[in-house]
């Protein structure tokens, strides 16, 4: 039996109010959004992998000092499974940003065609449905974790 391919990646929420999703290139625009993952390399640990893959898809660069207060959100679907890092910020020029949505030219387009800070309730409404206890623990408890 094959081993499922693990992906990892962060789930950036903006004053507990917020949370940045993408939008997978050439999807529908309706329950296909996600979070910035990708797959982990044999070389890399799941960490290291999330901040790859932020900077990849969307052009971020997480400072590692920045996930001193992470916790791993790890979940199994039919094909992968799921790490996934919550990072709190206070403000998008902690993440290097200056506008809440990132500009397509910062973009990894082969991939992700639109992504940027929206409401929870906005997020349940586009997120894959894969995502929906996550959302939905976000939305029942706006300080969860932080």
């Amino acid at each position: 039996m094959n081993k499922k391919p693990t992906t990892s990646g962060i789930i950036i929420i903006l004053k507990n109010k917020e949370v940045l999703i993408c939008h997978p290139t050439n999807s529908k625009w309706h329950l296909t959004f996600s979070f910035p993952k990708g797959i982990i390399n044999e070389d890399e640990t799941s960490i290291e992998a999330a901040i790859r893959e932020t900077k990849e898809e969307i052009g971020i660069e997480i400072d590692k000092d920045l996930l001193h207060d992470y916790i791993p959100i790890i979940f199994e679907t039919r094909y992968k499974i799921h790490h996934l890092y919550k990072l709190y910020i206070d403000d998008i020029s902690q993440i290097g940003l200056e506008q809440e949505i990132i500009p397509v030219n910062q973009l990894q387009t082969e991939e992700v065609d639109w992504a940027g800070f929206v409401s929870f309730g906005e997020a349940k409404n586009r997120l894959h449905m894969k995502y929906n206890s996550i959302i939905n623990k976000l939305i029942e408890n706006q300080t969860i974790d932080r």
